[in-house]
């Protein structure tokens, strides 16, 4: 407010003097006219004169389009991918529309590009980091459609100026010819320029001090009549009540809407575009997988039997629909992965395993967490040799007996080849042609291989796998895992997004009437 009524105080004391000088002008005229009835000027150099006026007004204009040029450009210089904002692009935008207004042919081009340009770099900020190729790509367009829009700008300016020698050519010709007029005659005219100059100028000035001002008295103001006593109550209790929804409604709905954890189903399609494969409860009912006194298998564990239980189904649920997604593949490799440690990654890889080897595929289950593995523990067998002798022995794959390292379990089908002992180079290991190699081996010996890999915030082995590995099983935990964080780690891979075959949300809500469902409704 403070520096819209600076504004128009400049404007007014601008009006005062142009209101001045054009009553100076007017005097001027009216005495010359009185000392001076006689003296006139022919239509021809009034003509004349009217021209030179008109070629000094567009001398003017044109200086000040092409400083407005030079300012674009100025705004417009990008140097380098970090020069890149919204500011910028609004200046390009800026720029284009004063080529447009100027009549530049390339003005229709560069604005068709610079709203492709615009528009991808809007969605790639959000889908990519900032060193993703896919960014990269962008931001170099966007340099080089400046460095277009520059170039036209220089254009522009060029035919300004050779516009500009021209009209003062033009009128330097005709003042020379005014100049043989009488002196009376010029005398007269000079008068009648000024005059209308400023008019033209206080009308202009004029104009915009009204439109600064942007103040128009449409009515006189009416005092209100009061409001009754029962009014001002319903008022108070309108504002009460909508004070107290907001302070008792508003924070759930803040919380619900900045919070991206998955509770359920319906949570993860809403906050990510990853399929949904299976909500997996938490097993409470544990059935004993003891197969001695010595040894005690993992409760949480698929049972070896087929008892009834809803945490059971719930894994062979998800081998059918995992099955019909491989259907017509020969060898079926599976990666399960997630977001963090501690989401039931392991668990999952296990169940999944029993389940494919109880519908009689020979299945291999693999722990490819070289760190930390645990399916050892699960399955109650050895910890090496593993998967880490295999792929940091300096020997050929062919010369190594592979058959030693796998272990069989207590599940018929099913074997393990466990982590093995600790090494200090995983990552490479698993990008290696010898652990392709291995996997094309293993794949000849069984139906179905599950790896287990470490989650993808915590190391990069999952995204590094070889082309056999080409089906992804993503495990979040309910209430914990932030699904919206999960799929952008997984689009900052490139490649990985498309292998993902969708989201096992581990520990999540029974569903009332599935969990009362038992298969004692077809006993006899």
């Amino acid at each position: 407010l403070d520096a819209k009524n600076e504004n128009a105080e400049i404007l007014d004391k601008q009006l005062q003097e142009a209101k001045a000088n054009l009553s100076i002008a007017e005097n001027s005229l009216r005495q010359f006219r009185e000392t001076n009835p006689n003296v006139g000027v022919t239509n021809v150099a009034t003509s004349s004169l009217s021209e030179v006026a008109n070629l000094e007004n567009s001398v003017e204009s044109l200086k000040s389009f092409i400083d407005e040029a030079g300012v674009l450009q100025a705004r417009c210089h990008i140097a380098t991918s970090d020069d890149i904002s919204d500011d910028k692009i609004t200046a390009l935008n800026e720029a284009v529309t004063y080529l447009s207004a100027h009549q530049s042919v390339a003005a229709p081009a560069l604005q068709s590009d610079l709203n492709e340009a615009a528009s991808d770099k809007r969605r790639v900020d959000v889908e990519y980091a900032p060193q993703h190729p896919r960014v990269i790509e962008n931001h170099k367009k966007i340099i080089r459609i400046a460095s277009n829009i520059s170039k036209a700008l220089s254009d522009v300016v060029a035919k300004m100026r050779a516009d500009a020698v021209n009209v003062v050519s033009r009128k330097e010709s005709l003042t020379a010819q005014n100049q043989k007029l009488p002196a009376q005659e010029l005398r007269y005219s000079d008068l009648m320029r000024k005059r209308d100059n400023a008019e033209e100028l206080y009308t202009n000035l004029l104009s915009r001090y009204n439109i600064s001002s942007d103040i128009t008295i449409l009515d006189h103001a009416v005092m209100p009549d009061m409001p009754g006593r029962m009014e001002t109550l319903f008022q108070m209790l309108l504002m009460g009540a909508a004070v107290a929804l907001g302070i008792g409604v508003g924070p759930a709905v803040a919380y619900d809407y900045f919070d991206k954890r998955a509770r359920n189903e319906g949570d993860c399609r809403r906050f990510t575009n990853l399929p949904f494969l299976e909500g997996i409860p938490t097993k409470t009912n544990t059935v004993k997988n003891n197969v001695s006194d010595r040894e005690k298998i993992d409760d949480k564990l698929v049972a070896a039997g087929f008892e009834p239980d809803t945490f059971d189904e719930m894994y062979r649920s998800l081998r059918t629909k995992i099955l019909l997604h491989l259907h017509g593949e020969v060898h079926k490799t599976l990666v399960v992965t997630s977001l963090n440690a501690g989401e039931g990654k392991s668990l999952t890889a296990s169940n999944l395993s029993i389940v494919m080897a109880q519908q009689k595929l020979r299945t291999l289950l693999i722990d490819g967490d070289m760190r930390r593995g645990v399916l050892h523990n699960s399955f109650v067998l050895e910890k090496k040799p593993g998967l880490s002798e295999i792929l940091s022995s300096p020997d050929e794959l062919t010369t190594l007996p592979v058959n030693s390292f796998i272990q069989k379990t207590h599940i018929p089908n099913l074997s393990l080849l466990s982590c093995g002992m600790p090494i200090p180079n995983p990552a490479e290991c698993m990008n290696s042609n010898k652990f392709r190699d291995l996997t094309n081996m293993l794949a000849e010996w069984f139906d179905v291989i599950v790896l287990d890999t470490p989650p993808l915030r915590v190391a990069v082995d999952a995204a590094m796998l070889p082309d056999a590995f080409n089906h992804y099983i993503i495990v979040a935990r309910a209430a914990k895992t932030n699904v919206a964080a999960l799929e952008k780690k997984i689009v900052d891979f490139p490649g990985l997004y498309q292998k993902v075959l969708g989201i096992v949300l581990n520990c999540a809500p029974i569903d009332k009437k599935m969990h009362n469902y038992t298969y004692s409704y077809y006993r006899h």
